[in-house]
């Protein structure tokens, strides 16, 4: 597991946001986003909610830099589309030219859902062992007078649950090491990983979706289906051309 999370980690950053100020342009309002790239596009993905009201978010290029990645638009899966649980769904895209052309972006770690997305991880979910990568909340300090902002990646462990309240495409995890956070907030946009059974899909791993919320009281997190952000990527250029569009006229 050390080599796994020497890999996904780095594509996993805390929510950060401008603030507009001088004093302290940074703060750490509470989420978990994570960069992805599928088809050669490079994506950074969240929760929703995590993102209003806020000011423009901040993504590192890495965890050793305070350079800024370029993004180019944000996305969000139109409400009238889908359910609520499936609005929770926020898309931001960078150019990867300028990704490219730029040597400090060289070490800008992404996870490829290409080789990562495995559709029928439901089938042995059973089976499977979960874990789920994010910045809780009570471990985001900010130092104003250093002007300097910490946080911290936690690992939560979990087994599969069930389906979330008959909504097709959102499951339920029990977390196993709750007690290492006091809340479960700042997972929200967390990837959720599987690591399934030997015989189905030995020593892979494979990205199954997206936290949107959960409660330590009962020790569940439920998170969205990889196949449901998939598909949100899959329209996201579509839908975004017709708004440039419509903006246009």
């Amino acid at each position: 597991m050390d080599t796994w999370h020497r890999d996904l980690w780095p594509a996993i950053q805390p929510l950060i946001c401008e603030t507009g100020h001088s004093d302290f342009p940074y703060a750490v309002p509470g989420g978990t986003i994570f960069l992805a790239t599928y088809q050669g596009r490079l994506f950074a993905i969240t929760a929703r909610h995590v993102l209003h009201p806020l000011n423009p978010i901040c993504l590192f290029s890495s965890d050793f830099t305070d350079k800024l990645l370029p993004l180019e638009d944000v996305f969000f899966v139109p409400f009238e589309k889908c359910e609520e649980e499936y609005q929770d769904i926020a898309i931001a895209e960078f150019d990867p030219r300028k990704l490219i052309r730029d040597t400090d972006f060289k070490c800008t770690k992404f996870i490829d859902l290409e080789k990562t997305v495995n559709k029928d991880w439901l089938a042995c979910a059973g089976r499977s062992r979960f874990a789920i990568f994010g910045y809780p909340s009570d471990h985001s300090q900010l130092d104003y007078e250093n002007k300097n902002t910490t946080t911290r990646r936690f690992s939560l462990f979990a087994s599969y649950h069930g389906m979330f309240f008959n909504h097709p495409g959102v499951h339920s995890l029990k977390i196993h090491n709750a007690a290492t956070v006091s809340s479960f907030n700042g997972f929200s946009g967390s990837p959720v990983f599987g690591w399934l059974p030997e015989d189905t899909r030995p020593n892979t791993i494979t990205f199954c979706g997206m936290v949107l919320r959960g409660t330590q009281e009962s020790n569940l997190m439920h998170f969205v289906e990889s196949e449901i952000i998939m598909t949100a990527i899959r329209v996201k250029k579509p839908l975004c051309n017709i708004a440039r569009k419509r903006g246009a006229n």
